[in-house]
């Protein structure tokens, strides 16, 4: 039912499935540097996908990981929902409950002890949310952008309130730090596990940044 152990990635580099609204997910293509698309189809009926849901400081996290990287971390209380949008977002994926993916869970636990979160990701979008994804996993530890600044960043200084919903798209929280996107005039703004816990991540960083500077 479980993938076999995924290969070690750098966090810059987001394995990521490019795909187009009128063609299959499949393909190559190279979208820009630090970012490799791969002929996956994530969705299909070949796909396996192992899972676990623990408690953490924020709340119940379910992680789901296919042989490449995390592909899912889904952020909520009932556990029973949490497996229904996981089973959402691969309808015809194969998914193991696993009582591994202890080397994940303890990456994030150190990250909300105010540690570095650095794993490899699995996970496809289109042209367009790759480029936001990239411009928000760039942002350093402990620091803020606007959303505005983000879709100037990607050469498309109009299109804030779509970089927002990539934002709300983003299927890795955490590893890919969405929480650090907010409003112009430094509102929050939305965070799809709750602003609450969008809080709690930007305190959290904004008390740990200086002890984890040039790491």
């Amino acid at each position: 039912m479980s993938g076999p152990a995924g290969e070690k990635i750098h966090k810059d580099t987001i394995i990521s499935h490019y795909c187009d609204s009128h063609e299959s997910r499949k393909g190559i293509s190279q979208i820009q540097p630090g970012i490799q698309t791969v002929k996956h189809r994530l969705r299909g009926t070949d796909a396996e996908i192992k899972y676990r849901i623990f408690t953490s400081k924020i709340d119940k996290i379910l992680l789901a990981k296919t042989d490449r990287g995390v592909c899912s971390i889904i952020i909520g209380a009932d556990e029973d929902i949490l497996f229904s949008s996981l089973h959402k977002q691969f309808p015809h994926a194969t998914l193991g409950g696993s009582a591994g993916l202890q080397p994940e869970i303890d990456s994030i636990n150190h990250y909300l002890d105010g540690g570095l979160l650095d794993m490899p990701v699995d996970i496809y979008g289109t042209e367009f949310q790759v480029k936001v994804w990239t411009a928000i996993n760039a942002i350093p530890y402990g620091e803020t952008k606007s959303y505005s600044e983000l879709a100037e960043e990607i050469g498309m200084p109009t299109a804030y309130r779509a970089v927002a919903n990539v934002c709300g798209a983003n299927p890795v929280p955490l590893i890919i730090p969405c929480h650090r996107v907010v409003g112009k005039n430094g509102h929050l703004g939305g965070y799809g596990p709750g602003i609450d816990k969008k809080k709690f991540l930007l305190e959290l960083e904004k008390k740990n940044k200086d002890s984890n500077k040039g790491n």
